[in-house]
Protein backbone atom coordinates (compact mmCIF):
# COMPACT_ATOMS: atom_id res chain seq x y z
CA UNK A 1 0.00 0.00 0.00
CA UNK A 2 1.45 3.35 -1.05
CA UNK A 3 1.39 6.56 0.97
CA UNK A 4 -1.32 7.97 -1.32
CA UNK A 5 -3.49 4.88 -0.69
CA UNK A 6 -3.00 5.23 3.07
CA UNK A 7 -4.02 8.90 3.02
CA UNK A 8 -7.10 8.21 0.89
CA UNK A 9 -8.17 5.20 2.99
CA UNK A 10 -8.67 7.42 6.03
CA UNK A 11 -10.72 10.08 4.21
CA UNK A 12 -14.47 10.41 3.79
CA UNK A 13 -16.62 13.17 2.24
CA UNK A 14 -16.41 16.34 4.30
CA UNK A 15 -12.89 15.68 5.60
CA UNK A 16 -10.12 18.18 4.96
CA UNK A 17 -7.43 16.70 2.70
CA UNK A 18 -3.95 17.36 4.18
CA UNK A 19 -2.51 18.93 1.01
CA UNK A 20 -0.17 21.24 2.94
CA UNK A 21 1.45 18.26 4.67
CA UNK A 22 2.78 16.71 1.47
CA UNK A 23 5.36 17.79 -1.11
CA UNK A 24 4.28 19.18 -4.50
CA UNK A 25 4.99 15.92 -6.38
CA UNK A 26 3.04 13.90 -3.82
CA UNK A 27 0.25 16.49 -3.84
CA UNK A 28 -0.13 16.06 -7.59
CA UNK A 29 -0.24 12.25 -7.23
CA UNK A 30 -2.79 12.52 -4.42
CA UNK A 31 -5.08 14.85 -6.38
CA UNK A 32 -4.81 12.69 -9.51
CA UNK A 33 -5.72 9.56 -7.54
CA UNK A 34 -8.65 11.30 -5.83
CA UNK A 35 -9.92 12.43 -9.23
CA UNK A 36 -9.57 8.91 -10.63
CA UNK A 37 -11.66 7.56 -7.73
CA UNK A 38 -14.47 10.10 -8.26
CA UNK A 39 -13.56 12.66 -5.62
CA UNK A 40 -12.94 16.40 -5.80
CA UNK A 41 -11.29 18.85 -3.42
CA UNK A 42 -12.75 22.33 -3.05
CA UNK A 43 -10.78 25.54 -2.50
CA UNK A 44 -10.77 24.98 1.28
CA UNK A 45 -9.34 21.46 0.90
CA UNK A 46 -12.64 19.72 1.74
CA UNK A 47 -13.16 16.33 0.07
CA UNK A 48 -16.31 15.73 -1.95
CA UNK A 49 -17.56 12.58 -3.63
CA UNK A 50 -19.01 13.03 -7.12
CA UNK A 51 -21.71 10.67 -8.40
CA UNK A 52 -24.42 10.40 -11.02
CA UNK A 53 -27.69 11.86 -9.72
CA UNK A 54 -29.84 9.13 -8.19
CA UNK A 55 -33.09 11.04 -8.73
CA UNK A 56 -32.87 11.51 -12.51
CA UNK A 57 -30.29 8.76 -13.21
CA UNK A 58 -28.03 11.27 -14.91
CA UNK A 59 -30.63 12.63 -17.35
CA UNK A 60 -30.77 16.06 -15.69
CA UNK A 61 -34.56 16.18 -16.07
CA UNK A 62 -37.59 14.90 -14.22
CA UNK A 63 -40.91 15.19 -16.08
CA UNK A 64 -39.47 17.71 -18.52
CA UNK A 65 -38.03 20.03 -15.84
CA UNK A 66 -34.57 20.37 -14.34
CA UNK A 67 -33.99 17.72 -11.72
CA UNK A 68 -34.45 19.13 -8.20
CA UNK A 69 -31.49 17.12 -6.87
CA UNK A 70 -28.83 17.96 -9.45
CA UNK A 71 -30.36 21.16 -10.86
CA UNK A 72 -30.05 19.74 -14.39
CA UNK A 73 -26.29 19.05 -14.20
CA UNK A 74 -26.75 15.22 -14.03
CA UNK A 75 -24.11 14.83 -11.29
CA UNK A 76 -24.16 15.49 -7.57
CA UNK A 77 -21.43 15.95 -4.99
CA UNK A 78 -21.41 15.15 -1.30
CA UNK A 79 -19.09 17.34 0.76
CA UNK A 80 -20.25 15.67 3.98
CA UNK A 81 -23.50 17.64 4.22
CA UNK A 82 -25.65 15.62 1.81
CA UNK A 83 -25.98 15.62 -1.96
CA UNK A 84 -25.94 18.86 -3.92
CA UNK A 85 -25.59 19.78 -7.59
CA UNK A 86 -22.08 19.40 -8.98
CA UNK A 87 -21.19 21.96 -11.63
CA UNK A 88 -18.00 20.84 -13.28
Amino acid sequence: MTLVDRIIADLSPGDVVPLDAVEDDMKRLLLDELDRRGFVVDSRGVLGEVSICSVCSGDGEVKGRACPQCDGFATTCNFGRGQGPYRQ
